[in-house]
């Protein structure tokens, strides 16, 4: 059983129980078939305000025949009923009206058997009609008068029917009642049911809608506060106003959900909402108001909110918004059956059987409208349930090809890294390399190729920390060749560089550790940083070297130059509140004392001497 299945069985179901709510049964006593004429004839507006016995007594002349429907005039109106039992035995008949607004007081009066009155109400069913029931003897003709109080110009249908055709029109009368109610409320419950699915509020709105429109149209049927309490009259029409307002102003708040002006059209929906705010006030002001009044200020109402609605159709249509045809078509066909309405009537009457199709038809209409809406959201949901996929499809396509994109910039820029790195480390080796040449070029002497002056004071601070740290002996030989301002005097400064350079080649020689430094101090001077070593190994490495200086021929230009060299020793063995400075001061005190005592020789001079001075 598919869900279409059932909620059509639903829906049926729901119909067949409306049908019964609004079903009433009714105690008639049912006759032989009988036939039953009748003639009716208006009481003069002259003598309207005349009592029953007055009227028993009028002359014919005051009496125009008519015929159905009635026309009444506002006021009291006098109606003479000749009801004629043309059978052959006594029979019920019915007289039979429908409900209008407009009526009050209405009450018949008998006169029959002898010069006695009968008097009997005219009862109200609730189901449009209204009823009185007579027994009239076989082949008797019984004149009968209603009396009725209208506020205005109205129309009636009476007929007088036997036992059978009453019930037959009662039931019929009764059917249609109920399918019309009912069904309405039925839309209702259903538009109720949808709310409580899927919680859209425009479906809350019509099943208000539909629920205020069932009560218009039981009002209209004759189930109504009057109906209930007959005696008050001031309860004639009093849902009229209430029901219309409320009923404008449901649909145009449907119309504003359905086509969400809010963000689609402000001063539209800006205009619908003081009309329902003008709606809003009316209310209060109608209880200020006669029936009459009440009854043309509520058709132009429906009129007006139809016109008006017809307007914001053409004007979405001409905007292309969806459903705003359809949605005119079902305003405009409403605005014809209220028009129509007032043709065959007027501003006072209703034609119910009118109403109820024009109810009816405008409630599948707009349930078709709904059905639309859903069927286009639906449509929605698929088309963007279909772009999202392809979205999806083409943003993983993308993802592929930016991956793979990806891929093969990863790969180039590996090789393009590699290469890069490769070109760097290079770079990096020949920038060392230079680094290192520059160092070298920075911390060696040119001409001889020993340790300059900077390095030598970079040296003897770390040598001094080290062994200060490290409680190891370090001593440093400060050199001078002797008389060597003569040599450059003599044999020009050329030669003299050629001094220096097989000097500072005997330094090389001689020291045989690589811990050992030698840097050339400055003109003729020479210093030897000696890590770790004493002072008789310092005398030792000294006199090795005055010894290779003296036995070293030195040749400039075929010409023989005898050198020689003082030096001074001095060794730090960790004495406090010494400094590399005072260690080189110590050692040109001993070269000084080597010059003053002949030169040629190795003095050393003790640094707990220099502590004391």
């Amino acid at each position: 059983m598919n869900k279409n299945y059932i909620n059509g069985l639903l829906f049926l179901c729901l119909q067949i129980l409306a049908f019964r709510s609004f079903a009433v049964t009714y105690d008639i006593v049912v006759t032989p078939d009988v036939t039953v004429s009748s003639e009716y004839s208006m009481l003069s507006s002259q003598f309207s305000q005349v009592n029953i016995h007055q009227v028993f007594n009028l002359p014919k002349e005051a009496w125009t025949p008519q015929e159905s429907p009635l026309i009444l005039s506002n006021g009291t109106n006098w109606l003479a009923i000749d009801i004629t039992n043309s059978s052959e035995q006594e029979a019920n008949f019915y007289i039979m009206l429908n409900n209008d607004l407009q009526l009050k007081d209405m009450m018949l009066y008998e006169h029959g058997y002898g010069n006695t009155i009968k008097t009997t109400t005219i009862t109200p069913h609730y189901n449009g009609l209204s009823s009185a029931r007579l027994r009239i003897p076989a082949k008797e003709t019984w004149r009968v008068y209603l009396t009725a109080n209208s506020d205005g110009a109205s129309k009636i249908h009476l007929d007088i029917v036997n036992s059978n055709e009453f019930v037959e029109s009662l039931s019929t009368s009764q059917y249609v009642t109920g399918i019309a109610i009912g069904g309405m409320f039925t839309l209702a419950l259903v538009m109720l049911m949808l709310f409580a699915a899927n919680g859209s509020k425009w479906l809350l709105i019509l099943c208000a809608y539909f629920t205020v429109q069932a009560m218009s149209l039981s009002v209209l049927l004759g189930i109504n506060l009057y109906s209930f309490f007959p005696e008050m009259s001031e309860f004639r029409g009093l849902e009229i106003p209430l029901l219309t307002s409320f009923s404008a102003i449901l649909l145009m708040w449907f119309t504003r959900e359905l086509f969400d002006l809010k963000n689609y059209s402000k001063t539209l929906n800006k205009l619908l909402r003081v009309c329902g705010w003008l709606l809003f006030s009316y209310l209060p002001l109608s209880m200020l108001f006669t029936l009459n009044t009440n009854l043309v200020i509520s058709k132009l109402i429906d009129v007006v909110i139809a016109a008006a609605l017809i307007g914001v159709g053409v004007f979405l249509i001409k905007h292309k918004q969806r459903l705003a045809l359809l949605f005119t078509i079902v305003i405009f066909s409403q605005l014809v059956f209220l028009l129509t309405n007032l043709a065959t009537t007027s501003w006072y009457g209703f034609n119910t059987t009118l109403y109820i199709i024009s109810y009816w038809l405008h409630g599948f209409l707009i349930t078709f409208v709904l059905s639309r809406q859903y069927y286009y959201q639906n449509l929605d949901s698929e088309r963007a349930q279909k772009e999202s996929l392809e979205n999806e499809m083409l943003s993983r396509q993308a993802q592929e090809e930016l991956l793979t994109l990806q891929q093969e910039t990863q790969e180039q820029l590996e090789v393009r890294v590699q290469e890069r790195t490769l070109e760097l480390n290079i770079a990096l080796q020949e920038l060392e390399e230079a680094n290192r040449e520059l160092a070298e070029k920075n911390t060696l002497d040119d001409l001889t190729g020993l340790y300059n002056r900077r390095y030598y004071d970079q040296k003897l601070l770390a040598e001094f920390r080290r062994s200060r740290r490290n409680l190891t002996p370090l001593s440093i030989v400060v050199i001078d060749i002797d008389h060597f301002k003569s040599v450059n005097d003599t044999y020009g400064h050329i030669a003299g560089d050629n001094c220096l350079i097989i000097l500072a080649k005997i330094i090389k020689e001689g020291l045989r550790r690589s811990t050992d430094v030698g840097c050339r101090y400055g003109g003729e001077e020479f210093c030897l940083i000696l890590p770790e070593t004493d002072t008789e190994g310092a005398i030792a490495i000294a006199e090795e070297l005055r010894a290779a200086v003296q036995d070293q021929v030195f040749t400039v230009s075929d010409k023989t130059i005898n050198l020689s060299i003082s030096c001074g020793v001095s060794t730090y063995k960790q004495q406090k509140d010494l400094t590399p400075e005072d260690l080189f001061l110590a050692a040109d005190k001993a070269l000084y004392q080597a010059k003053n005592q002949g030169r040629d020789r190795v003095i050393v001079f003790d640094l707990n001497t220099l502590e004391t001075e």
